[in-house]
């Protein structure tokens, strides 16, 4: 059976009040809409039941729906909200699965959604997990493992103490990264240590909002990607396979080469090294994130294997899908999220498999 959480009220600072008057994807938030989810369980039992704001057209959306039971299927990303009703959430929704980590700030935990028996896919604050955020001091302080030839050093530049201290010991070639939120874009230049000194009068103009710095890897064979499932209560993270890169390379890397083949043993070597780096990441930032115990979330882990075959991470991100990507790549990351689904809904609120499902993720810690 699900766990009680008594500590629901600690969870409202996540809500943004400016949203109080708005009706996101036409949702109208109900103060007593954990009582009457609390009433169907009693009446109905726990049922797999998913909220998901997909657009109906994206296949993951259909999936979905091919496994589960939909509930408010007229509320998604990209509704024509004045031709669209408004409309209560179903209270036999037992999951919340949104393409948006700022889902909640729009709904009130524990009182508008995520009630005892409901789960939600984003972990709160799970942006602070990303080497976006600047993660160097972790890196450096964590006792248990040596991370820093496992991370590749990243400096958060809109941090006015990462800013100054990068400038004061900037050397080498590193790419500075400008995120465009809202066009979901990185834009990246390369620059010296006296091209970054000049540019930032050394480090008087700091910070520098949505920029970030990565130490540029020259000796880089490819891109492997990890997709982790991380469970907060209980602790638990779930490792699967994703698709080496071979001809997509980022420009920035610079890579001589792309090897196309490798033996079994390396690549074995590499799997465990990527699974090792995975769990102590977690576990180096665990104290980042809030754990609320019905959250999960689903990361893409990408790494660079430099010509050592040792897997640097360089980037972590949602794993998110995208009807452009190649069909046999959609597929891959389809079946991973139901997986996902299935073990989250067993770990944290006891329901069972289905029977018929792509099994992708084993347990790593």
């Amino acid at each position: 059976m699900f766990r009680n959480d008594n500590q629901e009220m600690k969870y409202l600072e996540f809500y943004d009040t400016k949203n109080e008057s708005i009706s996101h994807q036409n949702i109208i938030n109900q103060d007593n809409y954990c009582d009457l989810v609390s009433e169907t369980i009693k009446k109905k039992g726990l049922k797999k039941v998913v909220y998901s704001d997909l657009p109906p057209d994206q296949s993951i959306k259909e999936l979905i729906q091919t496994y589960y039971k939909s509930a408010n299927i007229d509320q998604f990303i990209g509704m024509n909200r004045d031709t669209s009703p408004y409309r209560y959430l179903e209270s036999s929704i037992t999951l919340f699965y949104s393409s948006l980590q700022t889902w909640h700030k729009h709904h009130k935990i524990g009182k508008n959604f995520l009630c005892e028996g409901q789960i939600y896919n984003h972990i709160l604050n799970s942006q602070a997990l990303f080497l976006s955020s600047g993660i160097n001091n972790t890196v450096y302080s964590y006792k248990a493992v040596d991370m820093s030839n496992r991370v590749l050093e990243t400096w958060d530049l809109s941090d006015i103490d990462q800013c100054q201290e990068f400038t004061r010991n900037f050397n080498g070639q590193w790419s500075v990264k400008s995120i465009d939120k809202k066009a979901n874009l990185i834009e990246i230049t390369e620059k010296t240590g006296k091209e970054f000194r000049k540019a930032t009068k050394d480090g008087e103009k700091c910070p520098f909002p949505n920029r970030y710095a990565q130490k540029v890897i020259r000796t880089a064979e490819f891109i492997m990607n990890g997709y982790a499932l991380l469970l907060v209560s209980p602790y638990k993270v779930y490792f699967a396979e994703g698709i080496p890169e071979f001809f997509s390379f980022s420009e920035y890397l610079n890579a001589e080469k792309i090897k196309k083949s490798y033996s079994e043993e390396i690549y074995n070597e590499i799997i465990t090294q990527m699974k090792i780096t995975i769990v102590h990441y977690f576990n180096m930032n665990f104290n980042k994130i809030v754990k609320h115990p019905r959250t999960f979330e689903v990361f893409q882990f990408k790494f660079i294997v430099k010509h050592d075959y040792m897997p640097v991470l360089y980037d972590i991100s949602p794993l998110t899908i995208f009807d452009s990507y190649y069909a046999d790549i959609r597929k891959i990351i389809q079946f991973t999220h139901i997986h996902a689904i299935e073990i989250a809904y067993y770990e944290i609120l006891g329901i069972p498999f289905e029977k018929n499902f792509t099994e992708r993720f084993v347990e790593i810690f």
